[in-house]
Formats: C-alpha cells, sequence, structure tokens
C-alpha cells in the first residue's frame, strides 16, 4: 500500500469542545495531513481560522447550517484531498495513538478497507470500555448487530469516531443525509453488503462522550419501522429481529407495556415471526408481567 495520508474531519454544531477536539488531532503520534472542520451550526459563523495550526492546513467548510450527521460528513469527504479519511466529533477525543494503530492495520498485509476501534464511553452514568461484543469480520456485519444473538442485549457499537477508511469510499458510498438517525451504522451496512472489509480493534483508541437520550429522541416509530424494512432489504429476518430483539427488549426491561403491544401489533402486520422470534417474543411478554409499568404507558 501507498504512504497514507490522513485528513481529520470533525462535524460541528459550534459546541465549546470543538478547540478539545482539535487539540486531541494535533497531539497525535502519527500526525495528520489536513484538519476539515465542517460548520453545520445554525449562525454558519466561523468556528476556527483559516490556514495551519501546528503545521496542519485548517479548512472550515459551511454546509448552510443543521443539514444532520450524514450531509456533514459527506461535506467533509468531498472537501478533503488526503487518501484517508478519520471521523472526530466535536465533541469527542482522540486518544495519542490512535491514528497509528489504525496505519498499522490498514498497512498490514490483510489490512481492512474501514479501521474501527474500541472507545472509552464517557456518559451521565460512568466510564466504560464499549462495545461489550466487537465485530473481528468473521460473520456478515448486519448479524453481527442483528443476528439471531442480538437478544441477548450485549452492546454491539462501531463508533464512527472510530473510524479510518479510503476517502475513495466516502465518496462512493456517501452517508443517507435522509436519515435523522444512526447515518453511520447504515453506512457500514451498505459496505458490508458490497463486500467490503470492516474490522474492530479491541483497544481503545477515543473517548466518547455519549449521551443515549439524543438517540432515543430520534427513535420515533416511523423511523424504527423505516429501519426494519431497510435492514430487511439487505438481510431477510434482520428487520423483524431488530423489532422484537431490540427494541421489544428495550420496551420490556423498561416495563413500557402499552408501547411494547404497539410494537408487536405492527410486528403481527408486517412480518411472519420464526419460532424463536416468537419465543423471545413470549419472554418479553413474561418480563413485562412481572415489572412495574413505567410512567410512559400509565
Amino acid at each position: 500500500m501507498s504512504e497514507i495520508s490522513i485528513a481529520a474531519v470533525v462535524p460541528t454544531i459550534g459546541r465549546d469542545s470543538l478547540r478539545r477536539a482539535i487539540d486531541s488531532i494535533l497531539e497525535q503520534s502519527h500526525p495528520v495531513s489536513e484538519l476539515v472542520v465542517v460548520n453545520d451550526s445554525q449562525a454558519q459563523l466561523s468556528l476556527v481560522e483559516d490556514g495551519a495550526v501546528k503545521g496542519v492546513p485548517v479548512v472550515e467548510v459551511y454546509t448552510g447550517g443543521l443539514t444532520g450527521e450524514g450531509n456533514a460528513r459527506n461535506v467533509g469527504v468531498r472537501s478533503a484531498t488526503a487518501s484517508h479519511v478519520a471521523y472526530l466529533d466535536d465533541d469527542d477525543i482522540w486518544l495519542p495513538h490512535h491514528l497509528k494503530m489504525a496505519v498499522r492495520s490498514l498497512q498490514g498485509p490483510a489490512g481492512p478497507d474501514v479501521y474501527c476501534c474500541s472507545a472509552i464511553v464517557a456518559n451521565p452514568d460512568g466510564v466504560r470500555i464499549a462495545p461489550r461484543v466487537r465485530y473481528t469480520g468473521h460473520r456478515p456485519l448486519i448479524d453481527f448487530f442483528y443476528g439471531a444473538w442480538s437478544w441477548a442485549g450485549r452492546e454491539r457499537s462501531i463508533p464512527n469516531t472510530t473510524w479510518v477508511f479510503r476517502r475513495e469510499l466516502g465518496l462512493e458510498f456517501p452517508m443517507d443525509s435522509t436519515l435523522t438517525s444512526s447515518p453511520d451504522v447504515w453506512w457500514l451496512l451498505q459496505l458490508a453488503a458490497a463486500d467490503h472489509t470492516v474490522w474492530q480493534s479491541s483497544a481503545p483508541g477515543t473517548i466518547w462522550y455519549y449521551d443515549p437520550s439524543r438517540d432515543a429522541s430520534r427513535a420515533t416509530p416511523g423511523f424504527l419501522l423505516d429501519w426494519a424494512h431497510r435492514l430487511e432489504s439487505l438481510r431477510s429476518g434482520a428487520g423483524r429481529r431488530f423489532l422484537v430483539h431490540t427494541v421489544g427488549r428495550r420496551l420490556a426491561r423498561a416495563g413500557d407495556t402499552a408501547e411494547w403491544h404497539k410494537l408487536m401489533d405492527v410486528v403481527d402486520d408486517q412480518f411472519r415471526l420464526t419460532p424463536g422470534e416468537k419465543a423471545v417474543r413470549a419472554f418479553e411478554a413474561i418480563l413485562l408481567e412481572a415489572r412495574p409499568r413505567s410512567a410512559a404507558s400509565q
């Protein structure tokens, strides 16, 4: 493989933490060749000075304001000139060795098309390393997320703030800017469906400041159903497993009886469950009976 050059692409809505994110980029043991700050803030006022910081060329590009995660990343990829792109959200940071680990993996004899890694997750509940189950490429990516064992609830995540990949992939497979939630997961699934390789290191390379309430607010009933049908278009059974194993399990654990029954009515109307999926649903029904109902279902 020819020498790897890396563009750090940082979508931002103008958070104060942007300066911290940029500092972590400049402190990498493998330097970036350029820094692309994608300004998706509402005001569209400059957030950085164009030019160079510590010898790294810096460019700020504007989206027009609040166009969303998928579009902002697409703008960043198009604006970059390096051979590879690495994403960093404006409220996260890279650990100093992140890019060095990525380049070592990408230049290996069986280097993946997309390098990812684990993350140190900081959220209101504390600090932990995620995911609990990492993706090593030994099975299809869609089965990793939505396979038969997804009901067990062990966390499976590939944070986009850990990705490093060839810029050409981002141009060939732009993110779906119409998705209000999870455009990053959909991008990975589409890439994997086209036989590109994804690999996730167990060594944490980033600190991911994750607020689960942000994702929860985007996951409307309409989105969940659309997501299920998208998954079904890639692999038969993946969509219904998502609704029963993932969403149904979450509602059952929360004791949200009303929403769980609404969901299962939709499942019955649009999907035919296997015996195993029916067993998972029966378990969730038992769990609901054993737990107090949530305020949302009262």
